[in-house]
């Protein structure tokens, strides 16, 4: 039987073979004990992370530099699991990892907020068009207090502070 004239199935697959070998994403092998496998060679790095058993990494939109439990910047998976599963399984396992919750919001596009040391981990889940989630962690470095440094100071001048409190005023 051809799929497209002239063509055996036997082509056609080894077509698809060839495009999925082409993806911009990697299986990554999960780190997790308790009901999910120890890390494997590919991905044994990110030991301080949890990464769900069949997750994929989108390498087009991942940067991470550095190495164990020092790496900073943003990586991208794809999981087989619906998003509230994506929550649960961060929710539940960060702590395990020795994040410390700072924040959570459950969502239509869900946000988990984490310290460990002197980093910051957020996650970002949203539902994926056909099947499955996008999860993008983000792990950045804190900024001290008052410094300055963070995602509304450039590090060079004093820290933005309170804004000042000011009446609303009514349009006529």
């Amino acid at each position: 039987m051809a799929f497209f004239p002239g063509t055996s199935a036997y082509a056609v697959s080894l077509l698809c073979l060839a495009v999925a070998s082409c993806s911009p994403t990697m299986t990554l092998a999960p780190n997790k004990a308790d009901g999910v496998l120890p890390g494997e060679a590919t991905f044994a790095q990110f030991k301080d992370i949890p990464i769900p058993a069949g997750a994929s990494m989108n390498m087009e939109r991942s940067f991470i530099f550095g190495a164990q439990d020092s790496w900073i910047g943003r990586m991208v998976l794809t999981t087989w699991g619906d998003p509230g599963t994506a929550f649960d399984f961060y929710k539940n396992n960060a702590p395990q990892f020795g994040w410390e919750e700072v924040t959570t919001v459950r969502s239509k596009v869900s946000v988990l907020a984490y310290t460990r040391g002197e980093r910051v981990l957020t996650i970002q889940i949203q539902g994926r068009t056909i099947v499955g989630s996008e999860v993008d962690l983000t792990v950045s470095p804190r900024g001290a207090p008052g410094s300055g440094v963070g995602p509304m100071g450039s590090g060079s001048g004093p820290g933005m502070g309170r804004a000042p409190a000011v009446p609303v005023q009514r349009m006529p």
